[in-house]
């Protein structure tokens, strides 16, 4: 999950990312009909600003994120240029764990002997590493899909990503090869 202002949602507490996520949904609220949002916020511009332009729509080939191959074999037709979705070295590096502490006392606990847990930790039998890894940590999904999912948030998204719903439901009814 992204920064924003320095915070990273996944690290709050559940009270304190509600609260940002408030916060983010206000700020968008305000600046629902502004042509671009304030740069810090420009990661949430909606999908149909970069399509339509004054009510027509400007981009001639789209695609759905689903169909990057798809992207990559328009855009080599229309430019000449072969671009490849491959890996380097076959592998695909994703900088994110799909595992937070459980809490922040945990993770002091766990912070704390981080040199020697390196060194002793597999020493431990793994039914014994497993369990401490259940008791610290908790997979990353539980907790956003909490916040993500709770009907304040989908209420907004399903209002202020209207229009983007639609083209993306438009586009993954067409056989065409199509990206947002």
């Amino acid at each position: 999950m992204r920064l924003y202002e320095n915070q990273n949602l996944k690290k709050l507490n559940d009270r304190d990312a509600q609260k940002k996520l408030d916060e983010i949904m206000e700020l968008l609220d305000k600046h629902r009909d502004d042509e671009l949002l304030p740069a810090k916020y420009i990661h949430f511009q909606r999908q149909k600003d970069y399509v339509f332009l004054n009510g027509q729509q400007v981009v001639e080939h789209l695609y759905l994120f689903e169909d990057f191959p798809g992207f990559l074999s328009g855009f080599a037709q229309i430019t000449g240029i072969h671009l490849s979705d491959e890996k380097k070295d076959g592998v695909k590096k994703i900088n994110q764990s799909p595992f937070l502490y459980r809490n922040k006392f945990l993770q002091s606990l766990i912070q704390a002997p981080r040199p020697l847990k390196g060194r002793l930790f597999p020493l431990l039998p793994e039914s014994i590493r497993s369990a401490i890894k259940k008791t610290i940590f908790i997979p990353a999904k539980i907790k956003t899909n909490e916040l993500f999912l709770s009907e304040s948030v989908r209420t907004f998204i399903q209002d202020y990503y209207r229009d983007d719903l639609k083209l993306y439901e438009g586009l993954a009814g067409v056989n065409e090869r199509t990206i947002l």
